[in-house]
């Protein structure tokens, strides 16, 4: 049975938080996450 991605957005001071975050995601036990920087522009 084939698993929907799931997109988080996490709001993060630095990479070392956003890797320690991601960490924590339940997939990243058995799979992959991809951490990457979002830019707002407004």
């Amino acid at each position: 049975m084939a698993r929907s991605p799931r997109a988080y957005v996490l709001e993060c001071k630095d990479l070392d938080e956003a890797i320690a975050t991601a960490a924590l995601i339940p997939g990243a036990l058995h799979g992959a996450v991809e951490v990457r920087p979002l830019v707002v522009f407004s």
